[in-house]
């Protein structure tokens, strides 16, 4: 007997609230619960059935994700939000798609468009539609709404990014990284198959140094244990410079620790050290290993990201990056 049917043994049938409080803390304990149900009311609805409006009860968990998705008219953002919907817990986070419509006059077209975008899981999912004021640019638009919503996550899609390495005119992803962020972003572009491989399990290379400590604990809180890989680098920074010997005490001990992390996390990780620039080797750590998502952090201060964060997003090898910000006071947190 399972540990789920030995608990139900022990509830009292005869005191509904011990038992409203036992199938919510069911139904939050499984993570594919309230998915199946609302694919079983897809699927009834499909075969021209009445699906019933399910009520799905809660224990209240507090959110872990509040995700604003940037949503425009390309290919891309299905992917991203299949991409999404991995990274979502069923029942706590929540999501906004966020259309910005640069002419009034097709609002009304821009609703419908958006109204087509949706995610499987079960989660809270609002629609916005917001008119492009005079003056203002998109990415400051899209910031300005994802702090309004305390966003814990910026996901937008890109395809002005793409292999040849040299974003074309009016890259959304490139203007905000010369800002300070606000908040953590992922950046996916065209050619990457985060999606698909989201299904398996998603494989990221998180660049790592002593004080890296926050964004690991974040990006192993993202990341789901027993199926996602995470790969642990240290770069050296140095290159391959002539009378330059690197000592690996250090940067071993740096490794180890954070390996260490993930192992209590769940997680079966691999380290690498590497003798170079962040930014010309985590895009190709990244290719070799054929990760999905290659991780860096803005500055904790400041939110500013550096040039060799820039030179990651542009290399063709960066098929999707995830900057992480650390949360500020009285934001929510992961």
């Amino acid at each position: 007997m399972n540990s789920e049917l030995r608990d139900i043994v022990k509830v009292n049938v005869s005191d509904p609230i011990g038992l409203i409080r036992y199938i919510s803390k069911v139904q939050d304990g499984n993570m594919g619960f309230q998915s199946r149900v609302k694919e079983a009311a897809r699927v009834a609805k499909a075969k021209g059935a009445d699906a019933p409006n399910l009520v799905m009860m809660s224990t209240g968990s507090a959110k872990r994700h509040v995700l604003v998705v940037g949503i425009s008219e390309n290919q891309t953002c299905q992917t991203v939000l299949e991409l999404v919907n991995s990274l979502v817990i069923p029942g706590i986070d929540e999501i906004h798609l966020i259309h910005i419509c640069k002419n009034p006059d097709l609002a009304a077209r821009a609703h419908k468009m958006l109204s087509q975008f949706d995610i499987k899981s079960v989660v809270q999912l609002t629609r916005h539609v917001l008119i492009l004021a005079p003056g203002v640019s998109i990415p400051d638009m899209l910031t300005e709404r994802a702090q309004e919503l305390k966003a814990t996550l910026l996901v937008i899609a890109s395809e002005k990014l793409d292999r040849t390495g040299e974003p074309k005119m009016g890259s959304v992803a490139i203007t905000l990284c010369r800002k300070n962020l606000f908040c953590s972003v992922l950046i996916v572009k065209s050619h990457s198959t985060a999606a698909k491989n989201s299904t398996l399990g998603l494989s990221y290379v998180v660049g790592v140094d002593v004080a890296a400590l926050d964004m690991f604990e974040w990006v192993c809180t993202l990341a789901r244990s027993g199926k996602d890989k995470i790969c642990v680098a240290n770069c050296s920074g140095m290159g391959n410079t002539a009378g330059m010997v690197r000592s690996t005490n250090s940067a071993t001990n740096i490794v180890q620790k954070f390996k260490d992390k993930a192992v209590s996390r769940g997680f079966m990780p691999v380290g690498r050290l590497v003798d170079g620039k962040p930014s010309v080797e985590l895009p190709q750590l990244a290719h070799h290993l054929q990760a999905d998502i290659v991780v860096v952090s803005a500055s904790k201060k400041s939110g500013e990201v550096s040039k060799g964060t820039t030179a990651i997003l542009k290399d063709p090898l960066t098929s999707a990056l995830l900057i992480y910000r650390p949360p500020e006071e009285g934001r929510a947190t992961w």
